[in-house]
């Protein structure tokens, strides 16, 4: 009901809509930067928040860190979840209802890229869901490379950047599928829930196929097995508390979903290279 008074609002509104220009985002800006052609923005949403219909200058990703939110988009109310990774291009208008925080990892890209891509048909002019597998993936590191920057950041971020642009495109003509149905429910569980423990069994019985099945489908469209898709959202979960609470590693361990700080910290070091405390200094320590 509040969202059709709001679109009731804007409709009226629709001669008035804002065009943000580059590098501006609603909300509370964190931290950004320019880095080879993308301009990397970290936002803060408070609860209670409409954003009111907009559109961008230029074509952007955005990534749910941590919260969820409404979007009235091309006619349509979807409902962004956390870990959920959308492109939207340049002058396409849309509107959000924030009912809780959120977190947002914004990517805009320059659009001298665009122009690179050359080919008419890689041409990024059509809203896309990107959401699990191989972008979630991209994205997740370029986050980290901006977060924890070093001297190699740049030529790391932009490499991810041009890897999340050729994605795009292949996914906007077609060459991908969409996952099917039962597939991406299951992934949305275990975004929504993976601090708690899962049993391939029990994921296949809700999503009413056989476990090697799932296993085999799962790996196919988001390139990693059940388990790795759990351990990576537990990790970033991890991270992002670090880099922004005061909490204990044991406490931040168990939220995370991990057994106890011992399991974190091995996890930790295997896939990041550096201790939990490490990362949190370095995160916090300010940049030059």
């Amino acid at each position: 009901m509040r969202f059709r008074a709001i679109m009731a609002f804007s409709m009226s509104a629709i001669s008035a809509i804002p065009r943000l220009p580059s590098g501006k985002f609603y909300g509370r800006s964190l931290r950004s930067a320019d880095v080879a052609g993308f301009r990397l923005v970290e936002s803060a949403i408070a609860a209670e928040t409409v954003l009111p219909r907009h559109a961008h200058e230029r074509g952007h990703f955005n990534f749910v860190m941590a919260g969820w939110y409404r979007e009235r988009l091309g006619g349509r109310e979807l409902t962004r979840q956390r870990s959920a990774l959308l492109f939207l291009p340049g002058d396409l208008s849309h509107e959000e209802v924030h009912d809780v925080p959120a977190l947002h990892f914004l990517i805009e890209v320059d659009t001298s890229y665009a122009d690179r891509l050359g080919d008419e048909s890689m041409t990024l002019n059509t809203p896309l869901d990107l959401s699990g597998g191989e972008g979630r993936r991209l994205v997740i590191r370029m986050h980290q490379e901006f977060a924890n920057s070093d001297s190699l950041s740049p030529l790391v971020i932009e490499g991810l950047g041009l890897e999340l642009l050729a994605l795009t495109a292949r996914r906007r003509n077609g060459v991908e599928r969409r996952p099917p149905a039962w597939l991406l429910r299951i992934r949305e569980q275990l975004e929504s829930s993976f601090s708690e423990p899962f049993a391939l069994a029990d994921l296949s019985k809700t999503a009413g196929v056989h476990p090697v099945h799932l296993a085999q489908s799962f790996k196919q469209w988001f390139g990693c097995t059940v388990g790795e898709f759990i351990r990576e959202l537990r990790l970033n979960d991890a991270c992002t508390a670090l880099e922004r609470s005061d909490a204990s590693l044991a406490d931040i361990a168990v939220a995370s979903g991990f057994t106890d700080q011992s399991h974190l910290c091995r996890v930790f070091r295997r896939l990041k290279g550096t201790s939990p405390s490490a990362y949190r200094q370095r995160a916090r320590t300010p940049r030059a």
